[in-house]
């Protein structure tokens, strides 16, 4: 596979990788260094002219713009102790030297090919159902099957409460914590920040995807902030949220055709943790395979 810039964007990764069959993988490197290393002095530890480095810290709040990085071939994240490497040829001494992990002394902990990664939107309505399916069966054992049938199920409990089923199984209705002072780092396709239970709400929003605003296109990360930082009592509709008075940092991190790559994601996570955000969520993850990227449609937005 063709090395692949620094500056490339998602889409022309993607169409690469099924050009050429390269299925979940950018053809960059994600190298991780052992813990107390000094990510600062990548530059003289790599040794050669090759190896251009820049850091998210050369960034104005650790908002990393992939599209000014220019010939930079190595981009190191502080926050991380991690670097995306732009393969070099092989051959490349400093590139050598860099991965050498087998040597007892190397600063590397490990080096991994970088990966797309997608919403993991598909299963999680089937994961639910069977989760609840599974809790009324234990109910049935324990409880005998006449006293099971006169015990409403979980689902119906959270029709009654008026909240979503997740919320009544956790007890985040009758919790007294709200999610004030603390600060949620939701890093997927953005938010719809035009949503009638948001109003009001303040957000500190960035977006890692060349050319696209945090605005969600696709909505899963409209659905993933909800589930994480919803209102107490949204308009029209159960409760689906918990901390409903939570900071809101949203950090798009997957296109609004719903693609990434370890690289923006890494970005997100280094802006989040610089701005101590105490949660970070992620409801993403690599493609099951190596067939070729289904990518999904964005979605309309009037």
């Amino acid at each position: 596979m063709a090395d692949i810039m620094l500056t490339a964007t998602v889409d022309e990764m993607l169409e690469n990788a099924v050009a050429t069959g390269a299925g979940m993988y950018t053809g960059r490197q994600i190298v991780t260094f052992k813990p107390g290393v000094d990510t600062a002095g990548m530059p003289s530890l790599a040794g050669g002219p090759s190896m251009r480095v820049a850091s998210a810290a050369d960034f104005a709040d650790n908002v990393v713009d992939f599209s000014a990085l220019g010939d930079a071939t190595t981009l190191v994240f502080p926050a991380l102790n991690v670097a995306v490497v732009a393969s070099p040829m092989a051959a490349d001494p400093a590139f050598v030297r860099l991965t050498a992990v087998a040597e007892p002394d190397s600063p590397i902990l490990a080096v991994e090919p970088e990966t797309f990664v997608f919403p993991c939107a598909d299963e999680w309505q089937g994961y639910l159902r069977g989760f609840a399916a599974a809790a009324d069966r234990i109910a049935h054992d324990l409880a005998g099957g006449a006293a099971a049938a006169r015990a409403p199920s979980l689902v119906e409990e959270a029709a009654v409460a008026a909240a979503t089923w997740g919320l009544v199984a956790t007890k985040a209705t009758t919790s007294h914590f709200s999610g004030r002072g603390i600060k949620v780092a939701v890093l997927d396709t953005g938010f719809e920040f035009r949503h009638p239970d948001f109003l009001g709400r303040l957000f500190v929003s960035q977006s890692f995807i060349t050319g696209q605003t945090a605005q969600d296109g696709n909505g899963h990360g409209s659905h993933t902030t909800g589930t994480a930082c919803g209102p107490r009592a949204p308009i029209g509709v159960p409760r689906y949220g918990t901390g409903y008075e939570t900071s809101i940092f949203v950090g798009k991190v997957l296109s609004n055709t719903g693609g990434g790559t370890s690289a923006t994601v890494l970005a997100g996570m280094n802006w989040a943790i610089t701005n101590r955000c105490e949660v970070i969520s992620m409801s993403l993850g690599p493609m099951a395979s190596r067939h070729r990227p289904t990518i999904r449609k964005p979605a309309k937005v009037p």
